[in-house]
């Protein structure tokens, strides 16, 4: 494998050795399919996925020109294809894959998921820099509602695992009085979910450790105005 890198976590995108390559939409999105969900596919499965309104020969040509781009212009190396079956190669570096391997590096520290612990502080917050958007953002395959729920349901997987990086992050900076590290957690946590009002809460009490009194009522202000213009409901009386 060369120095290829694929990139999910945000619009798709690959690089060879720091190079942007230049592929169609649908052929990144196809090959983010594949790593993100890290199976072996049928092809017949696979065009009927990508080009469900397609004739069924129509949509295996469709298939076999995209898989034809692929190797043209990444080579062979990136694909692990037979007649019948496509998978990612293995050894293909994702974004997606880093930042699940940093989450799990900090769960061999000894000590409960929820724990305060000083040095998951590092592989926490390198996770987080690697979530710069939603999971294969501004994907999509035309009148295929099957890869829309995929694409949901594996968004909403990885969106959790980041607002559990979040929080960890927010209690153990509040916990060492790194408070300007909480304050930052704190509101990319609110940027994930501003309709998050535990988010709101663990914000609201950084300000508060921090002394920074109207901070902490500007951001209950603006828990109670988001959470009436969107959903019609008060802040919850802890809030």
């Amino acid at each position: 494998m060369t120095g290829e890198r694929l990139y999910v976590l945000g619009p798709a995108r690959l690089e060879r050795d720091g190079q942007t390559m230049d592929l169609r939409r649908q052929s990144l999105t196809l090959l983010g399919y594949l790593a993100v969900s890290g199976e072996r596919h049928h092809r017949d499965r696979l065009a009927g996925l990508f080009w469900p309104d397609a004739e069924p020969k129509r949509a295996y040509a469709n298939l076999r020109h995209v898989l034809w781009e692929l190797n043209k212009v990444l080579g062979e190396g990136i694909l692990d294809a037979d007649r019948e079956t496509v998978a990612a190669q293995s050894g293909l570096w994702t974004d997606l894959h880093a930042f699940r391997q940093l989450l799990a590096g900090t769960r061999t520290h000894g000590h409960a998921e929820k724990a305060v612990c000083p040095r998951c502080i590092a592989p926490l917050s390198d996770a987080v820099a690697l979530a710069r958007g939603r999971l294969l953002e501004g994907a999509a395959v035309a009148d295929s509602p099957e890869f829309d729920d995929w694409l949901y349901f594996a968004a909403e997987e990885q969106r959790a695992e980041l607002e559990g990086a979040l929080r960890r992050l927010v209690a153990i900076y509040a916990r060492k009085r790194d408070l300007s590290g909480a304050i930052e957690a704190a509101r990319r946590w609110l940027q994930l979910d501003p309709l998050d009002e535990e988010a709101h809460r663990q914000a609201m009490l950084v300000y508060a450790l921090a002394g920074q009194r109207n901070a902490a009522l500007r951001q209950y202000e603006e828990c109670k105005r988001i959470l009436d213009e969107e959903l019609g409901v008060a802040p919850d009386a802890r809030t």
